[in-house]
This record gives structure tokens, sequence and C-alpha cells, in this order.
């Protein structure tokens, strides 16, 4: 299964921008992929790698550049289809499609805010969010720790009831952590236990399936690349 952001996203017109996307094997076996990565306007660049091996359960995470050509118009809207091939058997294929926006050279961090009137001009943030109003957006600012993101989970897959460490960075013990699992239910609280790891408990209400993950504060949020695989729970005898 292939899974990207279906949100739309912004990319300046003339630059290269690199993308991650998850190739998830829900079988019970190792699989191989082939991998081809296309899009409708500028050129799909270094897609790494182009076959994966996929342990069950779990994920790969290729990337590629994306060159938005210099001709391209602002709001242009950009389709990029991610294709997933199993080498074993040609006829098992999975396509996730991502949408862009080309964004304004006015716009440095792609986040539909002209750079003067941005409160973070580096990090998006459309909502402008400034709880403390001192000009400075929290997304951004330092007061509310560093920016989040999210590298690794470990593991990739388990049932309800399963404990998760999330590894990333802007993690801070002092704050409070929620997660997402597939926006299908209410938030369930994350411990920090480090700068760069985090865990929670997989709830029982969780969707079962590959989900998407997030992270989130009061004032930022993160989504793994990688999906989190909710497994059923065993059947005991």
């Amino acid at each position: 299964m292939v899974n990207a952001d279906e949100d739309a996203v912004r990319n300046e017109a003339g630059t290269k921008r690199r993308f991650t996307f998850a190739v998830t094997n829900v079988g019970s076996k190792v699989a191989t992929f082939d991998l081809n990565v296309s899009t409708n306007l500028g050129k799909v660049l270094e897609l790494s790698p182009a076959t994966v091996a996929v342990e069950p359960g779990t994920s790969a995470t290729p990337t590629f550049l994306l060159a938005i050509p210099s001709t391209a118009r602002h709001l242009d809207n950009v389709t990029v289809r991610m294709t997933a091939t199993n080498t074993a058997e040609p006829a098992i294929t999975n396509t996730a499609e991502g949408r862009l926006e080309v964004a304004s050279a006015d716009d440095a961090d792609d986040d539909s805010v002209d750079n003067d009137r941005d409160n973070c001009r580096e990090v998006p943030n459309n909502d402008q969010a400034d709880t403390n109003h001192n000009g400075i957006g929290d997304a951004c600012d330092t007061i509310f720790g560093e920016p989040l993101s999210i590298t690794r989970l470990s593991p990739e897959s388990g049932p309800p009831g399963s404990v998760v460490k999330v590894t990333g960075t802007g993690f801070s013990t002092t704050s409070q952590y929620f997660v997402l699992l597939g926006g299908q239910f209410q938030p369930v609280l994350a411990t920090a236990v480090s700068a760069t790891e985090l865990v929670f408990t997989v709830p029982v209400s969780a969707p079962i399936g590959p989900v998407p993950l997030t992270v989130a504060t009061e004032h930022a949020s993160s989504t793994s690349p990688m999906p989190f695989i909710v497994r059923r729970p065993s059947v005991k005898p």
C-alpha cells in the first residue's frame, strides 16, 4: 500500500523540493516493490530507492525531488502519482496521489501568507497563530519549543494496547502531547521521555489498517512519513 498526504501543499516555480512517501507491506511475507513517480507538471528526479524490500507490517520511506519549471504560474495545480508494483506478482500494484499548488515567489515557506505579512517566514503557519502576541508566530516562537518532526515508529504495526515509541525532534518532557491515528477518534495522550522520543498506547478505538499518525501539542503538530498499521487483536483459542 502506498500512502501520500492528500492535502494540498505548495512549491515555488523554478525550485526543487524533496518529498517522502510510504510503501507499506500489509501482507504476511517479505515483499519487494518496484517504484515509479510521475507528475503532470515539472520533473521527478532522484527517486531513491527505486526498488524496496519491505518486511510484513512495516513501511519503507523512499524520497524524490520534484522540480517545478520556472514557467509555472502561481496556483497552477500539480499532481504527483506514486506507484508500487510487486516484483513477484506484477499484477499487484497500488497507487497514491499527492496534490500541490505552485506558490508565490513572495511566500518563502509556502503557507499562502506573503512574506511581508508572515509572522513565521521559514515555518509554514497559515493560521498565523500568535498566542502571546509578541509578533512571532507560535509555529516558530522558541517559547513553545522547537518545531516537531517524526522520523521513526517502533513498532510500525500492532493491535490496540500496543505501546509505540515515536522517534523525532522537538519533544519536551515538560509539554503535553497527543496522538491522532487516522483522525477517526479522540486523540490519546502521549508522554515525552526525552527531546527525541515519546511513547503512547494504541487505543481500542483505533481504526484497523494503515493510518496516518500525527503528534500534536496546543501549538504545533507533525505527521509521520510512514503510517502506523493497526492490526486486529489476536483471538485466543
